[in-house]
């Protein structure tokens, strides 16, 4: 469990370093820190979005063995 809390403490890190010098943001600027806020926000929930839609597809496969096909053993 910490090692999920230290992730994520990284991931909002460098996203948020990654927006501040995408849209050159300064945080001295009041209006500037919520625009991080909101572009941070919508990051994570893109990636919430993200996750559930390849849990979904992996939770939809088939996972089940094949039992028609055989298997050469050599003795």
């Amino acid at each position: 469990m910490r090692t999920l809390i230290i992730i994520l403490i990284i991931l909002i890190v460098i996203g948020g370093f990654v927006i501040i010098k995408t849209m050159n943001l300064n945080l001295e600027n009041e209006e500037h820190k919520k625009t991080l806020a909101s572009e941070l926000l919508g990051w994570f929930g893109k990636l919430g979005s993200n996750l559930k839609s390849h849990i979904g597809l992996a939770i939809s496969q088939d996972w089940t063995p094949d039992l028609n096909t055989t298997v050469n053993e050599t003795e």
